[in-house]
């Protein structure tokens, strides 16, 4: 049964599309697949959409949903 560890950048990957999405949608997708996270990655994504409404990226409506 494969493992994969995703960081908190792989992870945003799979809520807001960006290069490397696919890639990280696929591993999620792999049957009998187990997906590993850090306990900061919670707190890290908050920062990481934040950044992204701040930039512009992402609609704060969307970020607040």
């Amino acid at each position: 049964m494969p493992v994969h560890f995703f960081d908190t950048s792989a992870i945003s990957k799979h809520y807001h599309a960006e290069t490397g999405t696919a890639k990280v949608d696929a591993l999620l997708d792999l049957p009998n697949a187990s997906q590993i996270i850090s306990r900061l990655s919670v707190v890290e994504l908050h920062s990481v959409f934040a950044k992204k409404v701040r930039i512009g990226e992402l609609d704060q409506q969307i970020f607040r949903s």
